[in-house]
């Protein structure tokens, strides 16, 4: 699939020429020409995903056409936690110490001795201590923090524009850090801190799905990757802006 081809629904597609290549069909519908699936768009079949590139056949199954491999199970589970904690100490100490001795001695000469001794001490001391403690709760991701991007993970038939609507719109992350731009390492970092699927990283070209998983497996897109590009049973890694 091309972002240029129409956008198809993410539910199970009726079935309608029976497997065959004809141009006989209607729009969405699926058909298997052995481990290719393709999909019916504007009157044609056309090729969508080569099933043997994923390690799966393609097979009708449940009213469809469909890549079919191991039985599919994932979780998806966002974690969350933020604390941002300033604190602020001003302490001040100040002493002021006045020591005033004055020593008067007059002597006459006489049999008068007069002797003055005056000493006088005074210490003041003032302590003052400040503690503020500020926390800031500002709005930051809630979704999983990877490579400096904030991801979350689409249902399937999802587009990054769609899964990115209430987080401040799509980010380029999606393609530069583990889409068609980035590396197959950060492709399956992103999925990691999202709990998706397990194991390696397998190498598709699907229409700019970017990091994806799709039937149980994990891939990486090599087609471009757009913010609008989706697939019917396909789940997207999407880097928004909060």
């Amino acid at each position: 699939m091309t972002s240029a081809c129409p956008k198809w629904t993410a539910s199970l597609i009726r079935i309608r020429g029976g497997g065959t290549n004809s141009d006989d069909c209607a729009q969405d519908d699926t058909q298997c020409m052995e481990d290719m699936l393709q999909i019916c768009a504007e009157g044609r079949w056309r090729d969508y995903t080569d099933c043997a590139t994923l390690g799966m056949s393609c097979v009708y199954s449940g009213g469809a056409a469909q890549c079919v491999g191991d039985e599919d199970s994932d979780t998806d589970t966002d974690t969350d936690a933020d604390t941002d904690t300033d604190t602020d100490t001003d302490t001040g100490t100040d002493t002021e110490t006045d020591s005033d001795t004055d020593t008067d001695t007059d002597t006459d000469t006489g049999t008068d001795t007069e002797t003055d001794s005056d000493t006088d001490t005074d210490t003041d001391t003032d302590t003052d201590t400040d503690t503020d403690t500020d926390t800031d709760t500002s709005p930051s991701c809630s979704g999983a923090s990877v490579g400096g991007f904030c991801w979350y993970m689409g249902e399937e038939g999802d587009t990054c524009d769609f899964v990115c609507a209430g987080h401040e719109g799509y980010n380029e992350g999606t393609k530069n850090y583990a889409g068609s731009a980035g590396t197959d390492e950060h492709c399956s970092e992103v999925l990691d801190a999202l709990n998706v699927g397990s194991g390696e990283i397998l190498e598709a070209n699907t229409g700019g799905n970017g990091c994806a998983f799709y039937n149980n497996n994990r891939y990486r897109d090599r087609t471009e990757t757009t913010p609008q590009s989706y697939g019917p049973f396909t789940k997207r890694a999407c880097a928004c802006n909060r």
